[in-house]
């Protein structure tokens, strides 16, 4: 593969090392995401159960 790209086989191992982290930076991002989003469903929940509008009505 190195060769047919004329890349030496090192930067062909650090192109995959930096996808590599990049896929695992992106992962943690939108799992991250996804708990902040729960939290917020949660506390929508909790005011209405509270009898709390969330719209300030």
């Amino acid at each position: 593969m190195a060769h047919a790209l004329c890349l030496t086989e090192r930067q062909i191992k650090i192109w995959f090392q930096n996808r590599r982290m990049k896929l695992k930076k992106e992962i943690q991002a939108i799992k991250e995401l996804n708990e902040q989003e729960k939290q917020a469903q949660a506390q929508k929940a909790a005011l209405a159960a509270q009898g709390h509008s969330i719209e300030g009505n």
